[in-house]
């Protein structure tokens, strides 16, 4: 090997390492420190709905139709039907991807049709309906898997390897063979230039190819930093697990992190027994001849400023059996009324507003409401007497006690919550009006 071969080779090497690190360096300093985001520099680039789309799925809601970690090609169409998987815009920089479910044309066969999606994983609808504007297209083609090469080549160091880096070696390649023609066209005028047996000057300048040429790469090479670069700019879509649970009587707060805010004390008379229906008339017996101790009910009335958690709680009458309330955690709001009976089937022989709460609780009030006299007393989940009354011939509580009243009427409380802790404080109420 002569001089010139080893410093033409010299010269090359240390160009193409020289272009590599200055390469690498500034590209990892714009990922880096400007906070690249392909996301945005692929839209401000494209037209909307000019070209097709690449989102990652991120989650396995569309599974099993769409992987998680898949690529989605999407295209814009002019109609989109029943059935079909699309990607719309949930917001500004969320983009989902699930299944059209139903189609609708809420103002008519000739208006703009509205759609609900789904995950095929999912049991509910996602929330809220969506419109032709929110569809970013409709999924043509899935690469399964794919998206978590897209994601390693979003971050610094995986568009270093899988774009850098290649394109450095292509590079390298294609400047080798470009040097070498250079270098072999300046021998070729060379010798020409000081040829004395002509004066006619003859070159030829042959100009350069990536068909692979001397142990060179195939221009098919070329493709790799084309792909990687494109899975830079791959968006990212949400596809996300759903499911909806009803939880009735709960009141949910938000607030600024900080201490534990002490459980509100409930102080006696803060709930009061608002109304007691104890003798069932035959027609909120039903079917006809069952027990009407089972159709019982008593209201109860939160007549203090704060919300109480009626977990644990009971209720009892002059027998001492107690039947508990809720188990679980359940929120009477200040000014709200909650009716307890032994099952639903009570609560839907009355018109009971929708703002009151309907207490299921599994057994007859005690051992059931005697028609000439008892008492009803409510107890907090430490076992304390927050209010009580007592009717008819039972004086325990209250003496006088409230009067007893005719089959199919109740003691009611007038006004509601009023309490002196005297019998007269219930009036005999016909009909009865259990919630309100």
């Amino acid at each position: 090997m002569n001089f010139k071969n080893v410093s033409l080779k010299f010269f090359i090497g240390l160009l193409s390492l020289v272009l590599f690190a200055f390469s690498a360096m500034a590209s990892y300093l714009v990922l880096d420190v400007a906070q690249f985001d392909p996301y945005q520099v692929r839209s401000r680039f494209a037209e909307p709905g000019s070209l097709p789309k690449a989102f990652i799925v991120q989650s396995g809601s569309m599974e099993p139709a769409v992987k998680t970690g898949s690529i989605v090609i999407t295209r814009k169409a002019e109609t989109y039907n029943q059935g079909e998987i699309i990607s719309y815009k949930k917001d500004a920089k969320n983009v989902i991807t699930h299944r059209i479910q139903v189609k609708n044309y809420p103002d008519g066969i000739n208006s703009d049709p509205v759609y609900l999606t789904a995950g095929d994983a999912n049991e509910d609808f996602d929330s809220g309906s969506i419109t032709n504007d929110q569809i970013v297209g409709k999924v043509a083609l899935t690469l399964p898997y794919l998206g978590y090469v897209a994601n390693f080549a979003k971050q610094p160091y995986g568009f270093l390897l899988l774009v850098i880096v290649p394109a450095t070696i292509v590079i390298y390649e294609e400047l080798k063979g470009l040097l070498k023609e250079i270098f072999k066209t300046l021998s070729i005028l060379k010798r020409r230039l000081f040829d004395r047996k002509s004066h006619t000057l003859k070159y030829s300048l042959q100009g350069t190819t990536l068909k692979a040429k001397n142990g060179g790469l195939h221009k098919a090479t070329a493709i790799v930093p084309i792909f990687g670069a494109a899975l830079v700019f791959a968006g990212l879509a949400s596809s996300f697990f759903s499911d909806k649970e009803t939880s009735q009587g709960n009141v949910f707060q938000a607030s600024t992190w900080g201490s534990p805010t002490p459980t509100p004390t409930v102080q006696p008379g803060d709930i009061v027994i608002n109304e007691v229906y104890y003798d069932v008339d035959a027609d909120h017996v039903q079917p006809p001849g069952s027990d009407e101790n089972t159709f019982e009910w008593v209201e109860i009335y939160n007549k203090s400023a704060q919300t109480v958690n009626l977990k644990d709680w009971k209720i009892e009458d002059n027998s001492g059996t107690q039947r508990t309330i809720s188990t679980s955690n359940r929120n009477l709001a200040s000014g709200q009324f909650a009716i307890l009976a032994k099952a639903a089937n009570v609560f839907v022989l009355w018109t009971i507003p929708d703002s009151a709460e309907k207490i299921q609780l599994g057994e007859i009030i005690g051992n059931g409401l005697a028609n000439g006299g008892d008492r009803v007393v409510l107890r907090d989940s430490l076992g304390n007497i927050i209010d009580q009354m007592s009717y008819g011939t039972d004086v325990s509580v209250l003496n006088p006690s409230s009067s007893d009243v005719a089959e199919g009427h109740s003691l009611e409380r007038v006004p509601d919550g009023f309490d002196n802790d005297l019998g007269s404080d219930f009036f005999d109420t016909n009909p009865p009006t259990p919630g309100s």
